[in-house]
């Protein structure tokens, strides 16, 4: 049992650690368009509890979910190409390549610790989404896990543009380090966050989150932090009447990396939420 006095302690010191993160949280939106980047008040930290990860379908709003290890078909030879990649959202929302020459590929090599789609700048590779969610939405959270320069991994368009992760590099010469962003086009003109920056090297969370007509509204995150962020102030994002995975269709813009996992929430995701997600996928891929 607790002396009187360690118990004081003991309550003290709790107190003062709800007071830092009190006083924390009134920092993840005080650097916008500029500056240092911002630190996210509440990073994903690992407690230890034998918790149960979240299933992505029991949040609202999931519309696209796409899973490496789940529901890809391929064809029967050695480069293991692509013929459908089914969601599991359960909107139907599956990805096909329009071209046979420019399907990407399933790694199922055992290097990984779970089977990869791999996209070849080279090859041009690229899916084409049946996509069902048309007309303006107030917000969408993004999540692609993946290795290498993931540009475009989700594209939406043609009617305006949602590119996540972009890289406006992406057309130069396969090897140059992804500066990767989140890209947002409307009839007002274009908006995109600070460059994440990213070696891809190694394998990496990557989240946005945006709500329309909000200051710092555009955010970026990598394995759960806060990296980026700007403003959107329009009344609604582009409509999304279209979605590619891994090009951008009449550019010379193609991913060249390994991506596990991509889900697209057609609805702004409260932080907690968000934070549950990245929190399934960082268990499940081992990031840190």
């Amino acid at each position: 049992m607790l002396s009187p006095r360690t118990a004081a302690a003991v309550v003290v010191l709790l107190a003062a650690g709800g007071c830092a993160q009190i006083l924390g949280a009134e920092f993840d939106g005080a650097t916008l368009d500029g500056g240092a980047p911002p630190v996210d008040a509440s990073p994903v930290v690992d407690t230890g509890t034998d918790a149960q990860p979240v299933d992505p379908r029991s949040l609202d709003g999931l519309a696209l979910w796409l899973s490496a290890d789940v529901g890809v078909s391929d064809l029967a030879d050695a480069e293991g190409a692509i013929t459908l990649w089914e969601d599991r959202s359960g909107k139907g929302h599956s990805a096909a390549a329009l071209e046979p020459s420019r399907r990407p590929r399933v790694l199922r090599d055992g290097v990984v610790p779970a089977p990869v789609i791999v996209f070849d700048r080279a090859q041009r590779t690229c899916l084409s989404v049946t996509w069902s969610a048309a007309g303006v939405s107030p917000g969408l959270t993004l999540f692609v896990v993946s290795r290498g320069d993931a540009t475009n991994v989700v594209r939406f368009g043609p009617s305006g543009t949602v590119a996540f992760p972009w890289n406006a590099n992406a057309s130069h010469a396969q090897g140059d380090a992804p500066a990767l962003s989140l890209l947002v086009a409307t009839a007002s003109g274009a908006r995109e966050t600070p460059r994440l920056g990213s070696s891809g090297a190694a394998w990496e969370v990557l989240s946005a989150r945006l709500v329309a007509g909000d200051v710092g509204g555009l955010r970026t995150y990598r394995n759960g932090q806060l990296a980026e962020q700007a403003s959107l102030l329009d009344a609604g994002l582009p409509a999304m009447d279209a979605l590619t995975l891994g090009c951008a269709p009449g550019m010379d813009e193609f991913a060249s990396a390994m991506v596990g996992e991509i889900l697209v929430y057609t609805a702004s995701l409260s932080d907690a939420n968000r934070r549950l997600v990245e929190e399934y996928l960082r268990g499940k891929w081992h990031i840190q």
